[in-house]
């Protein structure tokens, strides 16, 4: 394996003594009654054990430099940001029906059409954006829900930058223009930043400090793990002979 920058082996050096720490604070937090990590881990889901322990091998391989730093990395962010983000495409993209797929379909699409040769992609993905929003099929469509009494909850209202971003796409689409690019990516990453906005919003309702540091720890990890550039040995000078 390639081995990682100095700086890299710092970070996640740091990233896995957080991991450890942050298993031992508040996750759960219901009206002033906190939960640890460890107390679910020992409760309710013993696999989380492996989370601390995970952190821990993170620590020791990156201050060691050990060429097992990313594997350790990839492992420590896959327990946590990955069953997460897995979670979150199973429950929320493919299990909320053809709505979120439509936006976070329409987000995708407009981002790819950023660029000059996929520009009728901005058109494709504002309009999805919009039909998943309004979903005049659904019965709880966001749209519904914004108008409902649910809409008053602060940390949805940010739903409503759906439709003003999936217009602003189909706009984007009229020339290859640069402002109309930033545009694109800017509409894009509202359409599916809202709603992760929204889901966190609502998740931070009873997640404590500890459940974020994991989160974010993990993530880095992940991060590094997988993008993380390595550096190629280096090789040694060969002796010049004496004449």
């Amino acid at each position: 394996m390639n081995n990682l920058s100095r700086w890299s082996y710092s970070v996640l050096s740091v990233v896995g003594c957080v991991l450890v720490a942050s298993f031992f604070l508040a996750w759960l937090d219901f009206g002033g009654e906190r939960i640890s990590g460890a107390w679910i881990a020992w409760e309710q889901k013993q696999w989380l054990f492996l989370v601390p322990l995970s952190g821990l091998a993170l620590a020791i391989a990156a201050a060691k430099q050990s060429s097992y730093t990313r594997l350790a990395a990839v492992i420590a962010g896959l327990l946590v940001a990955g069953d997460v983000t897995w979670s979150f495409l199973r429950e929320v993209v493919l299990g909320s029906g053809a709505d979120m797929l439509l936006i976070f379909g329409g987000s995708a699409a407009v981002l790819l059409g950023a660029s000059d040769k996929n520009r009728k992609l901005r058109w494709i993905g504002g309009a999805a954006a919009l039909a998943g929003f309004f979903a005049p099929w659904d019965h709880d469509s966001l749209f519904r829900v914004l108008t409902s009494d649910l809409g008053s909850f602060a940390g949805i209202k940010v739903l409503w930058l759906i439709p003003l971003a999936g217009v602003a796409a189909i706009t984007s689409s009229a020339s290859a223009s640069i402002a109309n690019r930033r545009l694109a990516l800017a509409s894009g990453a509202i359409i599916g930043g809202s709603v992760l906005w929204s889901i966190g919003s609502a998740a931070n309702l009873v997640l404590a400090w500890g459940a974020w540091l994991t989160l974010g720890a993990s993530t880095v990890a992940l991060v590094f793990g997988v993008l993380a550039p390595g550096i190629g040995a280096v090789s040694k000078p060969r002796a010049i002979n004496a004449a």
